[in-house]
């Protein structure tokens, strides 16, 4: 017999799909603005000196990430970066300001730069990541979504911000879960694998969750497999 989730599998589900889900696509609207499109290429030539720096010395980037930056042959566009690659270049060369407490400390609440927001989610990101037992109790997770919700809609909008008020509200088996956690599995880098296995392992306890993962795709990328 299928097991139901726990209140603190349910909320720790819900997180994942905020941060890994929703927070990605806010920060690439958001660095779009920063980052016209039709100048990227151009802008990331401009430092290159930085970004080899970032690769090379400080070995802060992957080999994918870097390749990403510099297609040879087509033109590049941040649909092709995760959201840490995103990060990493806004701080590095967008020239924003850095949060009070630097990029890996969770701001004071007071502060809500983009600097701060960008670090808030990296924090619930790494956080979620790290996770030995795939549990949230309910005042910590009230925090967090809290904390990331309102950063996505500073980054990303009030689309954004509708976003995130219906997914709180909504069942996990809905069709905005599914496709996000989906999505998840789909996605190319490291954190996201990371979170997809975590989120196989609680939706193969219920019967009303367990087709989430199987074999479906993500409607974003319908037609494109």
């Amino acid at each position: 017999m299928a097991l139901s989730l726990t209140i603190e599998e349910t909320n720790f589900l819900r997180l994942v799909a905020l941060t890994i889900g929703v927070a990605p696509r806010a920060v690439r609207c958001y660095f779009d603005g920063v980052f016209h499109p039709n100048n990227l290429q151009t802008t990331l030539l401009n430092h290159q000196k930085t970004i080899d720096n970032l690769r090379f010395r400080k070995k802060v980037l992957t080999s994918v990430q870097y390749n990403a930056l510099f297609l040879s042959g087509s033109a590049v566009t941040s649909k092709n970066f995760d959201i840490t690659l995103m990060i990493c270049l806004l701080r590095n060369i967008s020239g924003i300001a850095p949060p009070v407490t630097g990029y890996d400390t969770l701001p004071s609440p007071t502060d809500i730069s983009k600097g701060a927001d960008l670090a808030r989610i990296k924090h619930y990101r790494n956080k979620i990541a790290h996770s030995t037992d795939s549990k949230m109790l309910t005042q910590e997770f009230d925090d967090a979504w809290n904390d990331v919700s309102t950063a996505i809609g500073r980054l990303g909008g009030i689309v954004f911000q509708q976003e995130c008020f219906s997914l709180k509200s909504s069942n996990l088996d809905s069709e905005c879960y599914k496709d996000i956690l989906l999505n998840i599995r789909h996605s190319q880098d490291e954190v996201s694998h990371t979170m997809a296995n975590m989120v196989e392992a609680l939706t193969k306890k219920t019967v009303d969750t367990k087709n989430i993962l199987q074999d479906t795709v993500p409607q974003n990328i319908r037609g494109r497999v």
